[in-house]
């Protein structure tokens, strides 16, 4: 599970690129600093993950890594609604401003 949401982050990611491309109005930046902080949780999950396949006996207990991929999965669905949002207005705020761009070049 871990690994799809990491999946997910690195499409976001480079969808969020391609906008920055296309769209010279839209922000990316604080979006893409949301999309990395999830990647690092992640990751850490993961090592986390693998640590307690790998011996069993470790610090921490079954119980505790599923709640924290519960945890962890609960915030990527919090915060890819909040991504999707700010994307959702930096698009409508660049449309407007080619739209502005083409009204004031006419006047």
């Amino acid at each position: 599970m871990i690994e799809e949401i990491a999946q997910i982050l690195n499409n976001i990611d480079a969808t969020l690129r391609d906008a920055e491309r296309r769209f010279a109005g839209i922000d990316v930046a604080p979006i893409t600093t949301m999309v990395m902080s999830l990647n690092r949780r992640l990751e850490a999950a993961a090592e986390n993950m693998r640590a307690f396949e790998a011996d069993p006996n470790n610090e921490f207990k079954f119980e505790e890594l599923m709640q924290l991929q519960t945890e962890i999965s609960q915030d990527f669905i919090t915060e890819i609604d909040v991504i999707q949002r700010k994307i959702r207005r930096a698009k409508q705020n660049a449309i407007l401003h080619d739209e502005n761009a083409v009204t004031k070049k006419r006047t």
